[in-house]
């Protein structure tokens, strides 16, 4: 579940809208997470950082 959770939000953040609205739906079917909740983790920026 951990590596799936690392490989989508690249395919996301890469796609069209309408193709974002499809790995999105799938996203939540696999994980489980509510919509918004994913949507959060799927922008969350991955970088070594300062954090906010």
């Amino acid at each position: 579940m951990e590596e799936y959770t690392e490989a989508v939000p690249g395919r996301y953040l890469k796609s069209m809208k309408k193709e974002r609205g499809r790995i999105l739906g799938e996203f939540i079917q696999v994980s489980g997470y509510h919509r918004e909740a994913a949507i959060r983790l799927l922008h969350r920026d991955r970088s070594p950082g300062r954090r906010r």
